[in-house]
């Protein structure tokens, strides 16, 4: 290579975390693995390969296109939209196969439309907002929203889902709200199932809730930070031995002494408290080398 900076993608690492999530998960729940975002940085197409072969069952990913960037990459396995779709996506969504998440009225009739003129049923996930106050249908109006819901036959109902905002907290008013949160999912669950809806799929935890909450695991838990070795609270350190995925590496490029009282850089904002020996990374903002990083 012409210059020694990389990112080292470790897909031993990434097996291991996945496997630390099973473990936690017994037999009673499946795996979403969240690969939005390039799969946090750590390469998509390749890491949902090798998390597919290891046993995830479902991939989640943040828009159509990176849902249709995992099936050219070869994933055959379920791909969930996570956030959010148009209408104008219908036809690109049908033709890859991607299962979106509905989290909208508008958005389901206007999904179900669709599906009646191109006579086809579209399998979705309804999600939703238990007090995250993003994406979802309220809580509050769940009830009503279900009258809507059950009228559209085009779009059969594979999963429920939700999201915590506060899973990883260990104040005292982050765990009440988080119960509070799976208390309500569980409410609009067994509003659902009398209306004579049976989701497969039901899913509520992310990282920190399948590590510290059984109750919240339901049949499926959505890991992101965790396969990737991250955890998501101190918390966590001690409950879950994970890898670091991800090593960034470089090599010093130039080794050279500066005088006491010398500026480095930009803005000269460091200034050398005696002669120093600087060293020059080949690196910068192009390879994630944020300027926020200067004199840290």
């Amino acid at each position: 290579m012409s210059r020694p900076t990389l990112a080292e993608i470790d897909l031993e690492a990434l097996r291991f975390n996945l496997g630390q999530l099973f473990k936690l998960t017994g037999d009673k729940a499946e795996v979403l693995a969240v690969v939005k975002a390039n799969a946090y940085g750590h390469g998509a197409p390749e890491v949902s390969r090798e998390l597919e072969s290891a046993g995830a069952s479902i991939f989640g990913v943040a828009t159509t296109e990176e849902g249709i960037e995992l099936r050219l990459g070869g994933v055959t396995s379920s791909i969930l939209v996570l956030a959010g779709t148009y209408p104008e996506e219908f036809d690109r969504i049908v033709a890859n196969r991607l299962t979106p998440v509905i989290y909208d009225l508008d958005i389901a009739r206007a999904f179900h439309s669709r599906a009646e003129k191109e006579r086809g049923r579209l399998s979705v996930h309804l999600k939703i907002d238990t007090g995250m106050s993003r994406l979802g249908i309220p809580w509050r109006r769940w009830e009503e929203a279900l009258e809507v819901l059950g009228a559209l036959k085009m779009l059969p109902v594979e999963g429920l889902m939700s999201h915590f905002s506060a899973a990883e907290g260990e104040g005292v008013e982050d765990r009440a709200f988080t119960e509070e949160q799976l208390s309500r999912f569980t409410r609009c669950l067994d509003l659902a199932r009398k209306k004579g809806m049976n989701p497969r799929y039901l899913h509520l935890a992310n990282s920190a809730a399948a590590a510290l909450r059984e109750s919240a695991r339901f049949n499926l838990v959505r890991s992101g930070l965790m396969l990737y070795g991250y955890h998501p609270s101190p918390a966590l350190r001690g409950l879950v031995h994970l890898m670091p995925v991800l090593r960034w590496k470089t090599a010093i490029l130039s080794l050279k002494k500066v005088p006491k009282g010398d500026p480095v850089s930009y803005g000269r904002t460091f200034h050398c408290a005696g002669e120093s020996l600087i060293a020059v990374l080949p690196m910068g903002y192009a390879d994630g080398y944020s300027r926020r990083l200067s004199n840290r």
